[in-house]
């Protein structure tokens, strides 16, 4: 897919013209092309360690949660294809049976209590413990990313504890909820229609990329988006995709000294109590 002009962008081709005069200037652009090259051979490197054409979705969700991971795991722990459950268990009627599933799920280690179970193994997190999710495809057509959108929208109307985050640490960008993320490889969708669909569910998605074109969309449901932009109009980037990904990750996320999850566990025992 071509970049597009429909967002507000920073162009290769405006790079191109701009003249770094200063010494300086080089130098961060020298540093910048560095830093963003790595963190690609990492997802390489990731992609080549797990990454499995005979299993479903190539194993993009171990693929990806290996990544993130690298750059995120002092600070969350990581689940595949996990399931979650909010405090009013309202994903019952919001999903079908086993939609409320995701294929990465990033959650804060310093939830108390920290309770993630299997069954059949299938990881079942409380929704209050996660930091983001981020649905995989290894390319992605108009109706997968309709068909995500959607299921963003329906994970969108589950319920926060209400005591989540007692004590965060975090910049002004940081917002307490899950960020939503949207990744794929390659994809096979026009211009216009992504265009369409991402203002169509501009509320309900933060993040898109897709990686072999190194294109990022960020939502301005993100206060970074909002405040860098001046304007409610989706940002986008067609250059160094997966490290505008991480540090718009790492601007929104707050580093909650406690994440409280009681609340959905009372819930749990109150309804089984004879």
């Amino acid at each position: 897919m071509r970049s597009t002009r429909k967002f507000p962008t920073i162009s290769k081709e405006m790079r191109a013209m701009r003249k770094f005069d200063t010494k300086k200037e080089r130098e961060a652009v020298s540093v910048l092309e560095a830093v963003s090259r790595d963190i690609m051979n990492e997802f390489e490197e990731s992609k080549k360690a797990y990454y499995d054409p005979n299993t479903k979705g190539g194993n993009y969700e171990k693929v990806v949660s290996s990544f993130l991971e690298k750059y995120f795991g002092g600070m969350l722990d990581f689940h595949e294809r996990a399931q979650i459950l909010d405090v009013s268990l309202d994903y019952v009627d919001v999903f079908p049976r086993g939609g409320n599933n995701f294929d990465v799920v990033a959650t804060y280690k310093t939830a108390v209590p920290k309770v993630v179970f299997t069954i059949k193994q299938t990881a079942f997190v409380p929704l209050d413990s996660v930091a983001f999710i981020v649905e995989v495809k290894q390319d992605v057509s108009k109706s997968f990313l309709e068909a995500d959108l959607k299921k963003l929208k329906k994970f969108s109307d589950l319920k926060l504890g209400q005591d989540r985050m007692a004590l965060t640490v975090g910049g002004e960008f940081a917002v307490n909820r899950p960020i939503r993320i949207l990744l794929y490889y390659s994809d096979r969708i026009d211009e216009d229609e992504l265009d369409a669909l991402l203002n169509k569910y501009i509320n309900y998605w933060d993040i898109l990329i897709i990686l072999q074109n190194d294109q990022i969309w960020v939502s301005p449901s993100l206060p970074w988006a909002a405040g860098i932009l001046k304007t409610p109009k989706i940002f986008y980037c067609p250059i160094h995709a997966l490290f505008h990904g991480i540090m718009t990750i790492s601007t929104s996320i707050p580093a909650p000294i406690r994440v409280n999850t009681e609340e959905l566990f009372h819930k749990l025992l109150m309804i089984g109590e004879p």
